[in-house]
């Protein structure tokens, strides 16, 4: 049985970045919404001080997660260039190792379920 895969990005917007950061998750939105069912939970967030940036992602399984990171790939190098230094990221859920090795370069820390619920 598969599992949903969640995930959070979080960074520090760079000087001068926000209006470039938003304009390209505006565009990331768009199509990720438009073409990818499986995507369940896409949601940005950006602290009370306007620096801090926080993304909450959901997908069916990892199967779905790959299939985002595959369309998203072109645009995180602009994505990221929006960051002053590398974003954290976690991931939750049973991973694939496909994905595992996908998220490789961002160091993920990964968090296993033990228990709870979902509606």
């Amino acid at each position: 049985m598969s599992e949903p895969i969640f995930w959070t990005l979080e960074a520090t917007i760079e000087d001068g970045k926000r209006q470039e950061l938003e304009q390209l998750l505006a565009g990331a939105v768009e199509e990720t919404q438009a073409n990818e069912s499986t995507a369940l939970v896409y949601e940005f967030f950006v602290g009370e001080d306007g620096k801090r940036f926080f993304a909450l992602e959901r997908y069916a399984d990892s199967a779905a997660a790959m299939a985002h990171l595959g369309a998203i790939a072109p645009k995180l190098g602009p994505l990221f260039g929006c960051f002053d230094g590398p974003p954290t990221m976690n991931i939750y859920g049973t991973a694939s190792d496909e994905l595992r090795a996908a998220t490789t370069d961002l160091q993920p820390t990964f968090f296993g379920s033990i228990g709870g619920f979902r509606r």
